[in-house]
């Protein structure tokens, strides 16, 4: 994981540690749409790692989802590489 590029590495870690808190909850009734939202929620952070690394604009609906929650400035048309703080805060799950 430490080769990994930050913005991927962050979103995994929060993977993790979203499933770790799901926990013992795993055999709740609701655990399994917790689960997949956990999972789509991973699915469209990388994405966002991938669009970013290819220095298009994430969609302003989709900056809820970011790992920070500042869009990159923009020069000249091109979104700014942006560096991912870790504040260890996260509005989804």
């Amino acid at each position: 994981m430490e080769s990994a590029p930050s913005c991927n590495r962050i979103a995994a870690v929060r993977l993790v540690k979203r499933c770790k808190a799901l926990g013992e909850e795993a055999t709740d009734p609701e655990a399994n749409e917790r689960l997949d939202t956990i999972r789509s929620v991973y699915a469209a952070r990388l994405a966002i790692c991938e669009l970013e690394g290819a220095g298009a604009t994430v969609p302003s609906s989709c900056l809820p989802l970011t790992m920070s929650q500042t869009p990159p400035k923009r020069i000249l048309g091109f979104g700014a590489k942006t560096i991912v703080p870790d504040t260890g805060t996260d509005i989804f799950p």
